[in-house]
């Protein structure tokens, strides 16, 4: 898709096995330098079904071997393909030479673990939010929160102020700066649970705190929270930032920062009889026997 391009048919072009579409019972097309609102947006999207508002439908047969989503750039079906000395159209192996962009992502279902584990941005660099566990006494939301990337009051994980917070499956080293985003109505925040005495922004208010002049660098990062509080108060952490690097996975999606898929149970027209279990549907992902799923992220 280039909706930079004068001629109307080269704003949107479908390639089977390499080969350019031209033909179409009909055609409608995006404006000319108009950005289409549900492809880059906070929206459901569906690989192998049709979507309309939150009702998903139509589910597609065909297997679904790999989705690249390149962000800001047209590129060719030669840049994803080509054909062998039969003629035979091969994917190619490019991900190494691709440019993702900003919400760009390449999907490769090569984790079945679980259903939400098919959907895991495979694109060179990415990766997850840490994994955390909470600690002490929680308030309400997911210890995850406090460290997907958004410092907001829209996503914090609360806790009581009396020695309560994060643990990071994986430490992180620190080496000149520190800075928590959160609120408190009482207490100090702690690093691997030893008080910094230095106190979070005033609740309600919320806000960035440097807690960088109670370290000692390098430091080895394993949990932050709120200590030396009262039970009774509650106190958020939204998010954590490392020498000016706010701590998060880096893959991308269209409401938080990390793209995740799942695995759901298409609906099928009568043409193709009843409903699948979920775990038919996933076998589309790892290769095996079923020719229908349904992926959303």
């Amino acid at each position: 898709m280039d909706t930079t391009q004068a001629t109307a048919s080269d704003r949107l072009k479908y390639y089977i096995n390499g080969v350019l579409q031209t033909e179409f019972d009909s055609t409608s097309y995006p404006a000319q330098n108009s950005n289409p609102g549900y492809w880059n947006a906070a929206y459901l999207h569906c690989w192998g079904d049709q979507v309309q508002s939150t009702s998903v439908s139509g589910s597609a047969d065909y297997y679904l071997a790999e989705v690249h989503m390149v962000d800001g750039t047209a590129l060719a079906a030669s840049d994803f393909g080509e054909f062998d000395s039969n003629n035979i159209w091969r994917p190619k192996d490019c991900k190494d030479n691709l440019t993702y962009g900003t919400t760009g992502f390449y999907l490769d279902f090569s984790d079945n673990s679980s259903n939400s584990a098919l959907g895991l941005d495979q694109k060179p660099g990415a990766t997850q939010d840490p994994a955390v566990t909470g600690y002490g006494l929680s308030g309400g939301g997911s210890p995850g929160q406090a460290v997907d990337g958004i410092a907001s009051y829209t996503s914090e994980y609360s806790v009581r102020t009396n020695g309560a917070g994060v643990t990071l499956g994986t430490a992180v080293t620190a080496n000149s700066k520190v800075r928590i985003y959160g609120s408190a109505e009482s207490g100090n925040y702690e690093i691997n649970n030893t008080s910094t005495n230095i106190a979070p922004t005033s609740w309600p208010n919320r806000g960035w705190t440097d807690v960088s002049s109670a370290l000692t660098f390098p430091i080895s990062i394993s949990s932050f929270g709120i200590t030396g509080g009262s039970a009774n108060d509650g106190g958020r952490l939204a998010a954590i930032e490392i020498d000016d690097v706010i701590l998060t996975g880096t893959a991308n999606d269209w409401t938080l920062n990390n793209i995740t898929a799942s695995v759901g149970t298409p609906a099928f027209n009568s043409t193709h009889g009843s409903n699948i279990t979920t775990t038919e549907a996933a076998k589309i992902f790892d290769g095996n026997d079923a020719t229908y799923g349904q992926a959303t992220g």
